[in-house]
């Protein structure tokens, strides 16, 4: 398993073959934050100015993708040219999608892809115990930052 900017390399060079990869599984590999719920009650507005702060790089990443990538390729280590394969393969959730992810009619929510990201990883013995998926899902987060109540 890897990703970019090794899966373009790999590619490219001619050695190898992606044979699966995220874009047959729509919303199964997905980034959040995380925090545990004794800190989104006492850090509500540190976590609050994070998810503001993530929107507004959002934002700057679509509007200004060169720039963005100049940015991000230096975190990095990389090139911009290097780092410019990431984004087609990459969705930047803005606040738009975050609320889709947790909205249950939508069927690549968190809560529908659940059962599979949790069967995958009891599979592979990566995962003991039971998992309650909706007590570790809070929206209040986005929803507050969205005017949502």
């Amino acid at each position: 398993m890897v990703w970019n900017p090794w899966i373009n390399k790999i590619i490219s060079s001619g050695k190898g073959k992606a044979l699966f990869t995220s874009k047959e599984m729509p919303g199964l590999i997905p980034d959040a934050l995380v925090a545990r719920s004794e800190s989104i009650k006492t850090k509500r507005q540190d976590l609050i100015g994070m998810v503001r702060a993530w929107y507004d790089t959002e934002k700057f990443i679509r509007e200004n993708p060169q720039e963005a990538v100049k940015i991000m390729s230096k975190v990095v280590g990389l090139s911009a040219d290097e780092y410019t394969v990431f984004l087609p393969g990459t969705r930047f959730f803005g606040q738009k999608e975050n609320l889709q992810a947790f909205d249950a009619g939508n069927a690549e929510s968190l809560l529908k892809v659940a059962p599979t990201i949790e069967k995958f990883l009891r599979d592979h013995k990566l995962l003991e115990g039971t998992l309650d998926v909706t007590k570790g899902l809070d929206a209040s987060l986005i929803k507050e930052v969205a005017g949502i109540k």
